[in-house]
């Protein structure tokens, strides 16, 4: 059976999903007709890692990573005429299971984090992409921009074995562990730290 980690799944449910919401902003009428899907990428890749945001014109930024083609992170966005695609080199990740995380700040910009041995937290701004590397191995991070324009980060750090919170301000990275967890036969058990 096909699941989530399917090849042909993912790329299929990522390019529908973002053609039929990025062509079509808005569901509010009955007789709505869709345009013909884009194609992000079509090749013989495995693509895998895929997140998706939306800026204030809804139009579609997605993050992903072409496994096939050397871990590389890559990040695309529709203008409104067209997909455009950037690779990222400087970023590569682990293996096919950490997703990555995308949101988009309140500029337009893109600001993406992933499971990668180096740089695993990447946004860009007017002067071009900016890399940078949170404490820890990012497990399943879970990328969101407060209302204050900080990025906060809720993943799993598997060199503490703890479930980490992390908030950018000025720059700088602060960290909380929300959740110590302990191994059992293969099992994540959650220990409570409340008393």
């Amino acid at each position: 059976m096909c699941y989530s980690l399917c090849p042909s799944t993912r790329l299929f449910a990522a390019v529908a999903a973002a053609a039929l919401i990025s062509f079509q902003p808005l569901l509010a009428a009955p007789s709505v007709s869709f345009s013909d899907p884009g194609i992000l990428q079509q090749s013989d890749s495995l693509l895998n890692g895929v997140s998706m945001d939306f800026d204030s014109s809804n139009r579609a930024h997605i993050s992903y990573v072409n496994y096939s083609g050397g871990n590389i992170l890559k990040y695309a966005y529709y203008n409104g005429t067209q997909w455009i695609t950037e690779s990222l080199p400087q970023i590569t990740v682990y293996s096919a299971i950490p997703p990555t995380s995308i949101r988009i700040d309140s500029a337009g910009y893109p600001h993406i984090v992933c499971n990668s041995p180096g740089n695993d937290y990447v946004y860009k701004d007017a002067s071009g992409w900016h890399f940078e590397n949170l404490s820890g191995s990012l497990g399943a991070p879970a990328l969101r921009i407060g209302t204050d324009g900080k990025p906060r980060v809720a993943y799993y750090d598997s060199t503490l074995q703890a479930y980490r919170y992390a908030v950018r301000s000025a720059g700088v990275w602060s960290y909380e562990t929300v959740a110590p967890t302990v191994y059992h036969s293969g099992k994540i058990t959650r220990t409570s730290s409340a008393s």
